[in-house]
């Protein structure tokens, strides 16, 4: 019967929701294990995540479940309940979130890998992936600011009849939801609740980063020695997003002042305004001995939005001298509360916290 339906449309060409598809993942999976669908998702998801309340198929003599209307509960998917027939618990959801953040089961490498886009929508904010339905959210910078910045939030939602539920992820923020409603308006209060959590939640979760990210990088730092005029002055900006390096003096020549002479970064040269660096995080953090953290910087000017190109991702790590990059800065933590120190390796200067 599948091999004499009517196709959908080329390969890759648009996305569509399909259960028909996870039904012939399932059949791969069991052809080349040898094993039942079941048996694959218990040994490889439920027993080593210890998910005491998942199961696929649906269990149908379970009393300790939520049966509305009477008989919904019931519904056998058969040969498509790898698309929808399984049963879990907002708690093994939870697990499952934390776990594919953490990788637990997954290389993190897989995972990075796992959590990305594969394909867009007609829609500016919704993406796709396997089999993640994508949300790209524009979080404010701070609770009160009307400058946003993108942070996708990968969620997976199913359901039938009375029943909706939800997984979503922000790895951004280290942070997700599960969601599970049933009853007469069981859309309505999904839909408040997954609000609750892009509005409320993530926001809260940015603001926390934020205030994380003052108290550990955040302050001034000089030079080696009293000879060595060199500084830089790292914080944030009331209503923008990231750290921002407002003074940047190597040596006694004043590097912002050269970046806005240029047209590196897009700037033009000649740029009005207040020129910095706009710190963004790499993920590269080194655990060895004292904690080594990551950034790049971006020229920008304080206002200024950047272009939509985002040139950002074309020009990073062009700026260097010999073979060390100029735009890297390494912040070396100690104890894992503060920064004691930034390292340039470009400029081969460490600038040290004052």
């Amino acid at each position: 019967m599948i091999m004499r339906t009517y196709p959908w449309a080329l390969s890759t060409k648009t996305p569509n929701y399909s259960t028909l598809a996870f039904q012939l993942l399932a059949y791969a999976a069991e052809n080349i294990t040898g094993e039942s669908f079941p048996d694959i998702i218990t040994k490889q998801l439920i027993k080593p995540l210890n998910l005491t309340r998942t199961s696929i198929p649906i269990p149908i003599n379970d009393t300790n479940t939520v049966n509305y209307p009477a008989g919904v509960w019931n519904l056998d998917l058969g040969e498509l309940s790898p698309g929808g027939g399984y049963s879990s618990s907002a708690a093994d959801l939870s697990t499952l979130g934390r776990s594919i953040l953490r990788s637990t089961l997954l290389p993190r490498l897989v995972t990075r890998r796992w959590l990305s886009p594969i394909i867009h929508s007609g829609s500016l904010v919704f993406s796709m992936g396997r089999p993640w339905e994508i949300l790209r959210y524009q979080v404010p910078a701070t609770l009160t600011s009307n400058v946003t910045r993108n942070t996708d939030v990968y969620t997976k939602q199913g359901g039938g009849g009375s029943y909706t539920t939800l997984i979503a992820l922000s790895p951004d923020h280290d942070i997700g939801v599960s969601i599970l409603t049933s009853g007469d308006d069981t859309q309505r209060d999904f839909n408040a609740i997954r609000k609750a959590f892009l509005d409320v939640w993530v926001g809260a979760a940015e603001e926390a980063a934020r205030e994380q990210a003052v108290d550990m990088f955040a302050g001034s730092y000089g030079g080696n020695g009293a000879g060595d005029n060199s500084s830089m002055v790292v914080g944030v900006v009331d209503g923008e997003p990231a750290l921002f390096i407002s003074k940047l003096v190597s040596n006694g020549t004043d590097f912002l002042d050269f970046l806005a002479k240029t047209s590196y970064g897009g700037l033009g040269g000649g740029k009005k305004g207040t020129v910095g660096l706009w710190l963004y995080p790499m993920g590269l953090v080194d655990e060895r001995e004292t904690r080594r953290v990551a950034f790049r910087g971006w020229p920008g000017v304080l206002g200024e939005r950047p272009a939509m190109d985002c040139g950002s991702w074309a020009e990073s790590d062009r700026l260097r001298w010999g073979n060390y990059p100029g735009d890297l800065y390494i912040f070396a933590v100690e104890g894992g509360k503060k920064a004691r120190a930034v390292e340039n390796p470009g400029m081969g200067r460490t600038f040290r916290r004052v």
